[in-house]
């Protein structure tokens, strides 16, 4: 017998969930795991940033040395390093086909994503361990590990250390504005 006003819990499950699923899938919560795959041959721009499947990618974790940015080498003279590092993303993806998962959109509405060779290897990753890229630890520090190897091996824009410290992206980008 029921009574009125009384709604059984049973018969409101099979909605709820119907509905959080229809939500999920029109509002996807950023950061889950498929929210948007993006795929094709890329267009590099500069050190962490491609053109892909009509969207503008940022490599997630990541900082590259800016295009226009230079470091110190081991004599302490400036040397281009975020040419270079446009030139290794280049030679890195250059004819291959890209698989990109979207991790989040940033404030210029690029697309924040993890992307892969067609082997698996992580782009970011290979980035940082080249040196070309720091492990940009305000949004991830799964990369810190490859940046120490990269700046102990002295590697990419870490040349001129230890005595001479290149500025970090970030920095670069405040003092240039």
């Amino acid at each position: 017998m029921r009574r009125p006003g009384i709604v059984k819990a049973s018969s409101i499950f099979p909605h709820l969930s119907a509905i959080l699923t229809l939500l999920v899938l029109t509002f996807p919560i950023p950061g889950s795991a498929g929210v948007a795959v993006l795929s094709g041959v890329a267009r590099v721009m500069d050190g962490d940033s491609l053109h892909l499947d009509r969207a503008t990618v940022r490599l997630f974790g990541i900082d590259a040395w800016e295009r226009r940015q230079t470091c110190p080498d081991g004599e302490g003279n400036p040397f281009a390093c975020g040419e270079e590092a446009t030139r290794f993303l280049t030679d890195l993806v250059s004819g291959k086909k890209l698989t990109c998962r979207v991790q989040d959109q940033d404030s210029y509405g690029r697309q924040v994503a993890r992307c892969l060779l067609p082997g698996g290897e992580d782009i970011g990753r290979q980035l940082v361990q080249a040196g070309w890229a720091t492990a940009y630890i305000h949004y991830s520090k799964e990369y810190s590990t490859d940046e120490k190897q990269a700046r102990s091996q002295r590697l990419g824009g870490w040349k001129g250390l230890p005595r001479f410290r290149p500025q970090s992206p970030n920095a670069w980008r405040r003092h240039r504005r």
